[in-house]
C-alpha cells in the first residue's frame, strides 16, 4: 500500500475500509512506500528512502494492519536502500 494515495481517498485508489475487508479476508497487507517516488527510491535521498520505508509502515501500523513486507516501487534498490528496507521488514519484495 502507498500510505499517501489511501489518504487521498480518491475512487481510483484503496480507502481504509478497502484495505480493512481485504486483511478481514487473508490478504498481506504490505507496504509500498509513502508517496510512490517517479523512478522509484533511486531518484531520491536517503533521508528520503527512511521516511518512504518507515512513514508508510507507521501508518499502515497505527491503523492496525501487521505489516512485514515491503514491495520496491518501480522495483528500484541497491545496496544501501536494501540495507534500509531489511531493517524494518522481513520480506522484500519488486514489483
Amino acid at each position: 500500500m502507498v500510505t499517501d494515495y489511501i489518504l487521498l481517498n480518491k475512487p481510483q485508489h484503496m480507502n481504509i475500509s478497502n484495505i480493512e475487508e481485504l486483511s478481514d479476508h487473508g490478504w498481506e497487507i504490505a507496504s509500498h512506500s509513502k508517496t510512490h517516488p517517479n523512478g522509484g527510491l533511486l531518484n531520491v535521498t536517503m533521508n528520503r528512502v527512511e521516511d518512504e520505508l518507515n512513514l508508510s509502515k507507521k501508518w499502515l501500523q497505527n491503523h492496525g494492519f501487521n505489516i512485514t513486507s515491503f514491495a520496491y516501487p518501480e522495483s528500484s534498490n541497491n545496496d544501501s536502500i536494501d540495507n534500509l528496507a531489511r531493517k524494518e521488514y522481513n520480506i522484500i519484495s519488486f514489483l
